[in-house]
């Protein structure tokens, strides 16, 4: 019998194996309105219901790009689609179990109403894509590492400071998802970033234009807000920097602090409102 190791599965297979609807067993949602949520945490959480909800319509984005060419990426795209859509369809069923009123045609409303940054976006997006080709795919894969990985902490630090056990239990059962999410995205930039001039484009487009997730979707006032309620801690900036180090070890990304300087950008535009944010707010009833 032989005694040689089977050969390593490929990442795509793995991913596939584990990909699934979020597993909402025991999640009691009766129980929800038993413990109270405050403003912050109903504000932060719809907004990432909006940010999961639209996945959708980001994934239309990605299939104009050379990455629908690549069979594994066309795998991971579609069960990522699969598997953000029931975040956010969680995430509403949770809110609307508290009692929080959310429109059935929300991601509708949400996704025409974009802002500039969509819109630019989009048409430079599909100018460079055309240009570099497949070598394009790894700004998408790098970039998506940032957003996964940010999402995933963002979502710890909502466990951190919830008092609410049936919200932690969900948001580590998304974050699981989150993180499968940005291995994929990691190891495949870092795949693609090995070619000198993939990483010179993507870490030219990444360090110009970051921005956080969801800011394409929402006012810049909300994403502001948000991003401080999460992160703009002091713990949460420790996070955000260990998000930036990990991104900083993809080949041409050396010192990368793409979320850092987004945070950075927010505190300035929040000025002198900025001490009332990441404070405790009142317990709102359910409804």
């Amino acid at each position: 019998m032989s005694t040689e190791s089977p050969p390593a599965q490929p990442h795509i297979e793995r991913f596939l194996g584990y990909s699934k609807a979020l597993d909402l067993t025991g999640i009691d949602f009766d129980d929800i309105p038993n413990h109270p949520l405050r403003e912050d945490e109903i504000r932060i959480l719809t907004y990432f219901m909006d940010v999961e909800s639209n996945t959708i319509v980001y994934l239309k984005e990605l299939l104009s790009t050379p990455a629908i060419e690549v069979p594994e990426i066309q795998a991971f795209l579609s069960c990522w689609a699969y598997e953000e859509f029931f975040h956010g369809f969680a995430l509403k069923q949770f809110l609307r179990s508290y009692g929080v009123n959310i429109d059935e045609n929300r991601t509708a409303v949400v996704a025409q109403s974009k802002n500039l940054i969509y819109h630019v976006r989009g048409f430079f997006q599909s100018l460079l894509s055309k240009a570099y080709g497949k070598r394009f795919i790894g700004v998408h894969m790098a970039w998506g590492a940032v957003n996964e990985l940010t999402t995933a902490e963002g979502y710890l630090r909502i466990i951190a400071k919830t008092n609410h056990p049936i919200l932690k239990e969900l948001l580590t059962r998304i974050m699981k998802d989150e993180r499968r999410h940005f291995a994929f995205y990691f190891r495949e930039a870092q795949e693609r970033l090995a070619d000198p001039k993939t990483a010179w484009i993507t870490s030219t487009l990444i360090r110009r234009f970051f921005e956080p997730v969801g800011a394409d979707i929402r006012s810049l006032d909300e994403v502001d807000a948000v991003a401080l309620m999460v992160l703009g801690d002091a713990e949460g900036l420790e996070v955000v920097r260990g998000v930036d180090r990990r991104i900083g070890t993809l080949p041409g990304l050396q010192g990368f602090r793409g979320v850092e300087d987004a945070i950075e950008r927010t505190r300035a535009r929040y000025g002198d409102k900025l001490g009332s944010l990441g404070q405790p707010t009142p317990a709102v009833a359910a409804t």
